[in-house]
C-alpha cells in the first residue's frame, strides 16, 4: 500500500513545494532544500551531515591542469547539483555532475558507487555514474545512466518522502514495505543497475565458450516452446507475440541474455507473495 504521510510531514512538504517554485536562483533553492531537511528531521544529525557537504570543493585533474569545482551538495554517496530550471540547463548540470564524479573517482583506488542528482527543487533526476571500460576517470569518460526522474507535487509527496528517507536521510531502521523494497532493489535502483552491468560484463567474457553457447541455445528453445516463434534481428532475440499472451519485448541485447528492458518487463508480473 502507498506510503502514508503524517500530517506534520505533509504540511512541511507542501510548504516546501509552494516556496521553492517562487525562488529566483539555484542558490536560493539549495538553501530551501537545506531548510527542508532541518524541518523534516529535527533533533537528528541529518542537517549537520548534509551541511558539511554543501559547496564541497572537488578537484578535477585534466590534461591542462587541475580544475576546482564546488558541488552544491555532497551527502553520503550522492552528489547533488541544483539549477534554477532543469528544463533550461539540464545538460549543463549533467556536465558539472560528470566533472564532480570524475574528480571524486580520481582520488579513489577504484571507482565506488555514486549517485548523481540534478534538481531545480521540483524536478529531480537521479543518475548512476558509469566509467567507460578500461578508461581512467575524467569528465569525458564518465557517463550518466538515468535511474529515475520525478516532479514533486501534491500527488507525489509520498513518493518524494519515501525517496528522501530511503536514499538520503534514513534516520533509523524503517519498516520493510513493498514500496521501500522496490526503491532499494527494484529495476531503477542503483543496486539493480550495478547487478545488471556486472552480469553483462561476465557474459561478454564467457559468451564465446561452448557451455555458454549451449546454455543460451537451450534457453532459446525453451522460450520458443513457451512463447512461440522467435525472431532474430542483429543478434537480438524477440518473441513473436501471441494474441492471448504478454511477455518481454526483447530477450537479449547484442547477444546477451541480460537485457534491462526484458528483465524489467518480467519483474512487473505478480510474484505470488
Amino acid at each position: 500500500m502507498p506510503e502514508t504521510l503524517e500530517p506534520r510531514v505533509k504540511e512541511i512538504l507542501r510548504g516546501y513545494v509552494r516556496e521553492v517554485k517562487t525562488l529566483p536562483n539555484e542558490a536560493a533553492k539549495r538553501s530551501r532544500f537545506t531548510a527542508l531537511i532541518a524541518e523534516l528531521f529535527p533533533g537528528s544529525t541529518a542537517i549537520n551531515e548534509y551541511a558539511r557537504g554543501v559547496e564541497k570543493l572537488i578537484r578535477i585533474s585534466q590534461p591542462t591542469g587541475e580544475k576546482r569545482g564546488r558541488a552544491d551538495a555532497y551527502y553520503g554517496n550522492a552528489i547533488i547539483e541544483f539549477e534554477k530550471s532543469l528544463s533550461a540547463t539540464l545538460e549543463e548540470a549533467k556536465g558539472q555532475l560528470c566533472e564532480y564524479v570524475a574528480g571524486t573517482w580520481q582520488k579513489d583506488e577504484a571507482p565506488r558507487s555514486l549517485l548523481a542528482i540534478a534538481s531545480d527543487g521540483i524536478t529531480w533526476k537521479i543518475y548512476r555514474p558509469v566509467l567507460a571500460a578500461g578508461e581512467k576517470p575524467s569528465p569525458e569518460t564518465v557517463s550518466l545512466d538515468e535511474l529515475r526522474d520525478f516532479k514533486v507535487g501534491e500527488d507525489t509527496l509520498p513518493a518524494f518522502w519515501l525517496w528522501l528517507t530511503s536514499l538520503l536521510f534514513r534516520p533509523q531502521q524503517v519498516e520493510p514495505t513493498a514500496e521501500r523494497f522496490q526503491l532499494d532493489f527494484g529495476t531503477w535502483s542503483p543496486l539493480y543497475r550495478e547487478g545488471m552491468a556486472s552480469l553483462k560484463r561476465a557474459w561478454t567474457k564467457v559468451s564465446g565458450g561452448s557451455e555458454a553457447k549451449l546454455a543460451f541455445e537451450t534457453w532459446q528453445r525453451y522460450l520458443t516452446v513457451t512463447y512461440g516463434r522467435l525472431n532474430v534481428t542483429n543478434g537480438a532475440v524477440r518473441p513473436v507475440k501471441r494474441a492471448s499472451s504478454s511477455f518481454p519485448e526483447e530477450l537479449t541485447s547484442n547477444g546477451s541474455p541480460f537485457s534491462t528492458r526484458s528483465t524489467m518487463t518480467r519483474m512487473k508480473r505478480p510474484m505470488g507473495l
